[in-house]
């Protein structure tokens, strides 16, 4: 067998073992996965790592689906809030932003982060689609 399906075999091993063994975060899992399949470059290890986050944030899905969670996030935050006036219910009003605020933030500069890392990589400029 290559090289590539013993990475991949070390990759889902990594994840049952950190997330089923251990009882840990999936994504702790696959980021330590992702680590260890970048142990199987050798003296590439960081060019491999690079090539992979660079591959990574070249998929058009992973900014949508960052700002579909943010706007998503937007609607019912106004929608909980229009519910509280209407219900004259200042705690769901206020609560709206407490309970989801961080979560909009949150998304808000990820969307924002990945879309700045994006023009980076991908040289674009100002006015372009």
């Amino acid at each position: 067998m290559g090289v590539a399906v013993w990475a991949l075999i070390a990759y889902i091993a990594i994840i049952v073992i950190w997330n089923g063994v251990l009882k840990r975060n999936i994504g702790e899992a696959m980021l330590i996965g992702f680590a260890g399949v970048c142990l199987f470059g050798g003296t590439g290890l960081f060019d491999l790592a690079w090539a992979g986050i660079a591959d990574a944030l070249a998929e058009e899905v992973a900014f949508a689906a960052l700002a579909f969670v943010f706007l998503a996030l937007g609607v019912v935050v106004v929608l909980v809030q229009a519910a509280g006036l209407v219900a004259g219910s200042p705690a769901l009003v206020s609560g709206a932003v407490s309970a989801l605020g961080m979560a909009m933030t949150v998304a808000a500069g990820l969307t924002g982060l990945l879309g700045f890392a994006m023009s980076y990589l991908f040289r674009w400029k100002a006015g372009e689609d």
